[in-house]
């Protein structure tokens, strides 16, 4: 199942957060609790994105399959700002 309208979508929204004023690299920490190989794709092409479109201004450390947490988790990871970027289900 392709969704690149989200990921256009996703990658704009993502861009337009950030401050172009900073210097130097920087790095983005994107979590997810899912270990599905379509989701794990996404994340890792909206990465990807990002890197390129920044010209690699910005990278995208990656913690898969939970490793900070679960959902609930990571919700409150990305709230207190320990985590930029996180994946969880809408039920």
């Amino acid at each position: 199942m392709k969704q690149p309208g989200f990921i256009r979508l996703a990658t704009l929204a993502l861009l337009s957060t950030l401050s172009f004023f900073s210097h130097g690299e920087t790095i983005l920490r994107l979590a997810y609790a899912e270990n599905s190989q379509p989701v794990k794709d996404a994340l890792h092409f909206l990465g990807q994105q990002v890197e390129e479109k920044t010209g690699g201004d910005i990278k995208v450390q990656y913690f898969p399959d939970g490793q900070l947490g679960g959902e609930r988790e990571l919700v409150e990871l990305t709230q207190v700002g320990v985590v930029d970027i996180t994946k969880v289900s809408s039920g």
